[in-house]
């Protein structure tokens, strides 16, 4: 019972006090319940209580039927050597192990494991979307038309050369060249490349 209870509440040390035994008793009834509501479905394999259990194959459950039989075989082997002493003592292959023992970690760990990495089929889903979505707006990134780049004319130099010369223009300089310059290209300048441009003027200087 001992071991029962510390392979499913994971307690080592098993405390004896009422409180400990009293919380160990109502977990160690709902796992008989569970396992009744299991052995007692059509398809015992599909509860939780059994899920990420690797033996749950044609090849475990033949292993799992046939293991009572082999260690009784072996117990007599063991008995005729150790017992008796009829044939020579052979400690090979004694605890080998017929069926994998499935743990509660190991289902918890599976569980996170799933978690974290999704099905195969939804992951490929998922890439392919995104791959889409990128080819989408790599598409539309590269259509777009490139704004051609603006070269100062020698009209505009000619507006801009007095107001470089100014220490710290004001925001009416500002403005007066701002509104010279729209005169001859609208679409390009404003109060901000006006500011740009006086700055990197003095940065020449």
């Amino acid at each position: 019972m001992d071991l029962l209870f510390n392979e499913f509440i994971g307690d080592i040390a098993v405390s004896k006090k009422d409180r400990a035994v009293n919380g160990r008793r109502e977990l160690f009834w709902a796992l008989v319940n569970s396992l009744l509501v299991a052995f007692e479905s059509s398809n015992p394999t599909n509860h939780p209580l059994f899920q990420n259990c690797i033996e749950l194959t044609d090849s475990g459950y033949t292993k799992l039927f046939s293991c009572y039989d082999k260690g009784k075989e072996r117990l007599k082997q063991i008995y005729r050597q150790e017992v008796l002493r009829i044939d020579p003592i052979n400690t090979k292959g004694r605890r080998a192990k017929e069926v994998v023992i499935t743990k509660t970690k190991d289902i918890k760990n599976a569980e996170r494991t799933s978690k974290k990495c999704p099905p195969q089929s939804e992951a490929g889903s998922s890439t392919a979307i995104t791959t889409t979505t990128t080819t989408t707006t790599t598409t539309t990134t590269t259509a777009k038309p490139k704004k051609p780049r603006h070269v100062t004319t020698e009209e505009e130099k000619s507006i801009l050369k007095p107001y470089f010369k100014s220490p710290k223009p004001s925001n009416e300089e500002i403005e007066k060249v701002l509104d010279s310059l729209l005169e001859l290209s609208p679409n390009y300048w404003t109060k901000k490349k006006v500011k740009a441009a006086w700055g990197y003027a003095q940065k020449k200087k």
